[in-house]
C-alpha cells in the first residue's frame, strides 16, 4: 500500500515539530479536521503516530522519512 502524500506531508512536519494539532494539521494539508482524525487513526494503525489530545506525537518506534516505502509498503 503506498502513502497518501497528505501523510507523507503529515509525517515530515510532525517529525520536525514533535507535535501537531488537528487544527494545525489541517490548515498544512487543506482539509478538515475530522479527515486529520481518520487519517490519524489510519497512521496509528501502522504505528507511525500516536493520537493525543487535540493532536499527535510521532510514535516511539519513529518515523524515517527515508525509510518510509519499507514501513507503509509491507
Amino acid at each position: 500500500m503506498h502513502m497518501h502524500p497528505r501523510h507523507k506531508k503529515l509525517l515530515e512536519e510532525l517529525q520536525r515539530t514533535g507535535y501537531l494539532s488537528f487544527k494545525e494539521a489541517s490548515h498544512l494539508a487543506g482539509v478538515t479536521e475530522m479527515t486529520i482524525r481518520r487519517d490519524v487513526r489510519l497512521l496509528a494503525e501502522r504505528h507511525l503516530v500516536m493520537a493525543v489530545k487535540n493532536g499527535m506525537i510521532p510514535h516511539p518506534a519513529g518515523y524515517e522519512p527515508e525509510n518510509s516505502a519499507l514501513l507503509l509498503n509491507s
